[in-house]
Protein backbone atom coordinates (compact mmCIF):
# COMPACT_ATOMS: atom_id res chain seq x y z
CA UNK A 1 0.00 0.00 0.00
CA UNK A 2 1.35 3.26 -1.17
CA UNK A 3 1.42 5.78 1.49
CA UNK A 4 0.46 9.20 1.20
CA UNK A 5 1.48 11.48 3.98
CA UNK A 6 1.34 14.80 2.10
CA UNK A 7 -1.81 13.73 1.35
CA UNK A 8 -3.56 12.86 4.54
CA UNK A 9 -2.20 16.03 6.25
CA UNK A 10 -4.18 17.91 3.59
CA UNK A 11 -6.92 15.78 4.48
CA UNK A 12 -7.11 16.22 8.19
CA UNK A 13 -6.23 19.91 7.88
CA UNK A 14 -9.73 20.44 6.00
CA UNK A 15 -11.59 17.81 7.37
CA UNK A 16 -10.31 17.32 11.58
CA UNK A 17 -7.86 20.12 12.19
CA UNK A 18 -5.56 17.72 14.00
CA UNK A 19 -2.83 16.56 11.92
CA UNK A 20 0.00 14.03 11.99
CA UNK A 21 3.26 14.72 10.59
CA UNK A 22 6.38 12.60 10.52
CA UNK A 23 9.71 13.76 11.33
CA UNK A 24 11.19 14.89 7.78
CA UNK A 25 14.59 14.99 6.13
CA UNK A 26 16.37 17.97 5.34
CA UNK A 27 14.47 19.50 2.70
CA UNK A 28 11.74 17.41 2.98
CA UNK A 29 10.94 16.85 -0.52
CA UNK A 30 12.79 13.09 -0.67
CA UNK A 31 9.59 12.27 1.86
CA UNK A 32 7.02 13.23 -0.39
CA UNK A 33 6.78 10.55 -2.99
CA UNK A 34 5.26 11.18 -6.88
CA UNK A 35 2.47 9.43 -5.92
CA UNK A 36 2.02 11.63 -2.62
CA UNK A 37 2.17 14.64 -5.03
CA UNK A 38 -0.35 13.30 -7.24
CA UNK A 39 -2.75 12.11 -4.48
CA UNK A 40 -2.82 15.28 -2.82
CA UNK A 41 -2.98 17.55 -6.31
CA UNK A 42 -6.07 15.52 -6.88
CA UNK A 43 -7.31 16.22 -2.92
CA UNK A 44 -6.56 20.11 -3.75
CA UNK A 45 -8.29 20.40 -6.47
CA UNK A 46 -11.63 18.43 -4.60
CA UNK A 47 -11.74 20.75 -1.99
CA UNK A 48 -11.19 23.92 -4.38
CA UNK A 49 -14.14 22.34 -6.12
CA UNK A 50 -16.57 21.78 -3.31
CA UNK A 51 -15.97 25.61 -1.60
CA UNK A 52 -16.46 26.87 -5.07
CA UNK A 53 -20.46 27.46 -4.54
CA UNK A 54 -20.04 28.74 -1.75
CA UNK A 55 -17.19 31.54 -2.63
CA UNK A 56 -18.71 35.08 -3.74
CA UNK A 57 -18.63 36.00 -7.29
CA UNK A 58 -16.24 34.02 -9.85
CA UNK A 59 -13.75 31.90 -7.76
CA UNK A 60 -10.08 32.26 -9.34
CA UNK A 61 -8.96 29.18 -10.84
CA UNK A 62 -6.54 26.35 -9.39
CA UNK A 63 -2.90 27.09 -10.11
CA UNK A 64 -1.38 23.41 -8.93
CA UNK A 65 2.22 24.28 -8.16
CA UNK A 66 1.32 27.42 -5.87
CA UNK A 67 -1.18 25.06 -4.15
CA UNK A 68 1.48 22.36 -3.86
CA UNK A 69 3.79 25.01 -2.32
CA UNK A 70 1.50 26.00 0.45
CA UNK A 71 0.94 22.44 1.34
CA UNK A 72 4.24 21.49 1.26
CA UNK A 73 5.38 24.73 3.63
CA UNK A 74 2.18 23.94 5.98
CA UNK A 75 3.62 19.89 6.15
CA UNK A 76 7.07 21.36 6.85
CA UNK A 77 6.03 23.77 9.44
CA UNK A 78 3.91 21.27 11.44
CA UNK A 79 6.75 18.74 11.19
CA UNK A 80 9.08 21.55 12.81
CA UNK A 81 6.06 22.23 15.54
CA UNK A 82 6.03 18.46 16.54
CA UNK A 83 10.04 17.30 15.89
CA UNK A 84 11.60 20.35 17.79
CA UNK A 85 15.07 18.82 16.96
CA UNK A 86 14.45 20.22 14.09
CA UNK A 87 15.54 23.46 12.42
CA UNK A 88 14.05 26.19 10.46
CA UNK A 89 17.43 26.23 8.01
CA UNK A 90 16.58 22.19 6.95
CA UNK A 91 13.97 23.46 5.48
CA UNK A 92 14.42 26.84 3.88
CA UNK A 93 13.70 26.10 0.80
CA UNK A 94 10.13 24.55 1.30
CA UNK A 95 9.18 28.20 2.88
CA UNK A 96 10.84 30.14 -0.47
CA UNK A 97 7.81 31.58 -2.70
CA UNK A 98 9.45 34.10 -4.49
CA UNK A 99 8.98 31.88 -7.22
CA UNK A 100 5.51 32.50 -6.98
CA UNK A 101 3.50 35.40 -8.24
CA UNK A 102 1.65 37.15 -5.71
CA UNK A 103 0.33 39.33 -7.52
CA UNK A 104 -1.92 36.45 -9.43
CA UNK A 105 -5.39 35.66 -7.93
CA UNK A 106 -4.89 32.27 -9.37
CA UNK A 107 -1.97 31.93 -7.14
CA UNK A 108 -2.95 33.79 -4.32
CA UNK A 109 -5.79 31.48 -4.17
CA UNK A 110 -4.58 28.51 -4.46
CA UNK A 111 -1.92 29.31 -2.28
CA UNK A 112 -4.77 29.99 0.27
CA UNK A 113 -6.17 26.29 0.33
CA UNK A 114 -3.86 24.97 2.65
CA UNK A 115 -1.95 28.40 4.23
CA UNK A 116 -5.53 29.51 5.24
CA UNK A 117 -4.32 27.70 8.27
CA UNK A 118 -0.95 29.75 8.97
CA UNK A 119 -2.81 31.77 11.85
CA UNK A 120 -3.28 28.34 13.46
CA UNK A 121 0.10 27.08 13.12
CA UNK A 122 1.31 30.26 14.34
CA UNK A 123 -0.48 30.11 17.34
CA UNK A 124 1.08 26.91 18.32
CA UNK A 125 4.18 28.31 17.44
CA UNK A 126 4.69 31.22 19.20
CA UNK A 127 3.06 29.11 22.30
CA UNK A 128 5.52 26.88 22.18
CA UNK A 129 8.52 29.79 22.28
CA UNK A 130 8.05 33.48 20.88
CA UNK A 131 11.68 33.44 20.28
CA UNK A 132 11.56 30.48 17.62
CA UNK A 133 12.95 31.42 13.96
CA UNK A 134 9.79 29.88 13.03
CA UNK A 135 7.96 32.38 14.02
CA UNK A 136 9.88 34.71 12.26
CA UNK A 137 9.14 32.40 8.92
CA UNK A 138 5.78 32.46 9.55
CA UNK A 139 5.11 35.87 10.01
CA UNK A 140 7.27 36.22 6.85
CA UNK A 141 4.24 34.52 5.31
CA UNK A 142 1.48 36.04 6.61
CA UNK A 143 3.12 39.70 5.35
CA UNK A 144 3.32 37.61 1.73
CA UNK A 145 0.08 36.11 1.63
CA UNK A 146 -2.69 38.70 3.74
CA UNK A 147 -5.21 36.88 2.37
CA UNK A 148 -3.82 33.89 4.29
CA UNK A 149 -2.96 35.38 7.78
CA UNK A 150 -6.20 37.31 8.28
CA UNK A 151 -6.31 36.78 12.23
CA UNK A 152 -2.74 36.25 13.08
CA UNK A 153 -1.18 37.92 16.16
CA UNK A 154 2.03 39.19 14.61
CA UNK A 155 4.61 40.34 17.27
CA UNK A 156 5.97 43.26 15.62
CA UNK A 157 4.13 46.32 16.03
CA UNK A 158 1.43 47.14 13.52
CA UNK A 159 2.64 49.52 11.68
CA UNK A 160 6.18 47.53 10.90
CA UNK A 161 3.74 44.20 10.52
CA UNK A 162 1.27 46.01 7.30
CA UNK A 163 0.30 43.67 4.72
CA UNK A 164 -0.22 44.46 0.98
CA UNK A 165 -3.36 43.68 -0.70
CA UNK A 166 -2.98 45.95 -3.69
CA UNK A 167 -2.10 43.61 -6.23
CA UNK A 168 -5.19 41.31 -6.06
CA UNK A 169 -7.70 43.99 -4.42
CA UNK A 170 -9.64 44.17 -7.27
CA UNK A 171 -10.39 40.60 -7.12
CA UNK A 172 -14.21 40.68 -5.97
CA UNK A 173 -14.02 37.09 -5.02
CA UNK A 174 -10.48 37.44 -2.91
CA UNK A 175 -11.70 40.80 -1.87
CA UNK A 176 -14.92 39.39 -0.13
CA UNK A 177 -13.30 36.68 1.27
CA UNK A 178 -10.77 39.31 2.97
CA UNK A 179 -13.16 41.02 4.18
CA UNK A 180 -15.57 38.41 5.49
CA UNK A 181 -12.33 36.73 7.66
CA UNK A 182 -11.46 40.34 8.53
CA UNK A 183 -14.95 40.74 10.27
CA UNK A 184 -14.98 36.95 11.26
CA UNK A 185 -12.03 37.14 13.07
CA UNK A 186 -11.54 40.67 14.22
CA UNK A 187 -8.52 41.71 12.98
CA UNK A 188 -8.18 44.55 13.74
CA UNK A 189 -4.76 45.38 12.63
CA UNK A 190 -6.28 45.29 8.76
CA UNK A 191 -8.57 48.53 9.03
CA UNK A 192 -4.83 50.45 8.79
CA UNK A 193 -5.48 49.91 4.65
CA UNK A 194 -8.32 52.75 3.80
CA UNK A 195 -9.32 50.88 1.35
CA UNK A 196 -9.93 47.76 3.61
CA UNK A 197 -11.52 50.15 5.89
CA UNK A 198 -14.05 51.86 3.11
CA UNK A 199 -15.05 48.67 1.71
CA UNK A 200 -15.39 47.18 5.47
CA UNK A 201 -17.85 50.11 6.21
CA UNK A 202 -19.79 49.63 3.03
CA UNK A 203 -20.06 46.27 3.90
CA UNK A 204 -21.19 46.67 7.65
CA UNK A 205 -23.23 49.80 6.83
CA UNK A 206 -25.80 50.93 9.40
CA UNK A 207 -25.52 46.78 10.43
CA UNK A 208 -23.31 47.35 13.44
CA UNK A 209 -24.73 43.95 14.90
CA UNK A 210 -22.99 42.18 11.96
CA UNK A 211 -19.40 43.11 13.86
CA UNK A 212 -19.97 45.05 16.60
CA UNK A 213 -16.05 45.37 18.00
CA UNK A 214 -15.33 46.02 14.03
CA UNK A 215 -18.05 48.76 13.89
CA UNK A 216 -16.93 51.05 16.93
CA UNK A 217 -13.25 50.12 15.20
CA UNK A 218 -14.11 51.91 12.36
CA UNK A 219 -16.23 54.47 13.69
CA UNK A 220 -13.28 55.46 15.96
CA UNK A 221 -11.01 55.53 13.59
CA UNK A 222 -8.99 58.45 12.64
CA UNK A 223 -5.85 57.29 10.89
CA UNK A 224 -5.53 55.02 8.33
CA UNK A 225 -3.16 53.81 5.88
CA UNK A 226 -2.74 55.35 1.78
CA UNK A 227 -4.99 53.20 0.59
CA UNK A 228 -2.60 50.66 -1.82
CA UNK A 229 -2.02 50.92 -5.27
CA UNK A 230 -2.00 48.97 -8.31
CA UNK A 231 1.53 50.47 -9.24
Amino acid sequence: MTMTPLADFLTALWETGQVAVPELSPGGKSDISPADVTEATLRLHCYASDERTALPGVPPTVDAAAAMWGLTAMFAACSLIVHRQQTVEMFASQFDSQQLDSSSSNVVYSVDLALRFLPDVHRLATKLSESDPLCDVLEELGRRWPLSSVGMSFREPQETSAVDTAAWWSDDCLRQVYLDRIIEREDFMRLHESCVADSLRAVIGIHDDLSPKISSALKTKTVALTAPSAD
